[in-house]
């Protein structure tokens, strides 16, 4: 069922106070999870690894660049500063671990949950070695759904509990681009001009219904957000 599931099946289940997490191809050191656990100690809720000395195959350097990109396209979008989010080699405490919801490949973004809970979290230098078993599963197959998985934990990190303000405001620009456009074309119209025949008309028009369209989903999820936040068992839960 993918490994964000196995993760998370994982955590529900740790028992221990301290959770390490790391991938069975050996490219990582389990003698620096005393390294992690320090850092724990230190009073730090989150350790991510950071493998800022990647080992790489000169045919597969190409890889790098759309790690480079999310990386980097991930902490423009949520302000949460760690060099390498998908680095397996991490460490939690056991009730930050069991707080994460992680399914699809999510896993990736496991920081970005972190930090958007309010946990204090940090990041430390691991080794990387030559993979000994398994291939790589992140090939260009998953850019389009890295790409969708950022836009979802974006939304789900920002405007969870204020809906209205994602799709209000992409209904606002939408509608006011097709208000602005009828407006226009009106002017053109008292002037003697035909508008009926232009593609322009129909853009407006388009415009202006798919930001109302936008604006309406909004307000349904405030309405539903709403009912969930009067509920407080369910308010705890999030």
């Amino acid at each position: 069922m993918g490994k964000a599931t196995a993760l998370y099946i994982g955590f529900q289940k740790a028992t221990k106070d301290i959770i390490i997490t790391m991938d069975s191809d050996l490219q990582d050191d389990p003698k620096e999870m005393p390294i992690l656990i320090e850092k724990i100690k230190e009073g730090y809720d989150f350790v991510n690894g950071w493998k800022k000395t990647k080992h790489i195959e000169h045919s597969k350097l190409l890889r790098r660049f759309p790690s480079l990109f999310f990386n980097n396209l991930t902490y423009f979008l949520t302000k949460v500063n760690v060099h390498d989010y998908n680095c397996p080699f991490k460490a939690y405490k056991k009730n930050v671990a069991k707080d994460l919801f992680l399914y699809g490949d999510m896993h990736r973004y496991i920081p970005v949950q972190v930090g958007n809970m309010g946990y204090k979290y940090t990041e430390v230098i691991v080794s990387n070695y030559p993979r000994k078993y398994g291939v790589t599963k992140y090939g260009s197959s998953r850019i389009l759904r890295g790409l969708l998985d950022l836009i979802t934990i974006k939304y789900l990190v920002g405007y969870k509990n204020r809906p209205l303000h994602a799709f209000g405001t992409l209904g606002i620009i939408l509608g006011g681009c097709g208000f602005l456009i009828n407006i226009y074309l009106f002017f053109l119209w008292l002037s003697g001009e035909g508008i009926g025949s232009r593609p322009l008309l129909m853009l407006g028009i388009l415009l202006s219904f798919a930001g109302l369209q936008f604006i309406s989903i909004g307000l349904l999820g405030e309405m539903i957000t709403h009912n969930v936040i009067r509920d407080p068992d369910a308010l705890l839960k999030q």
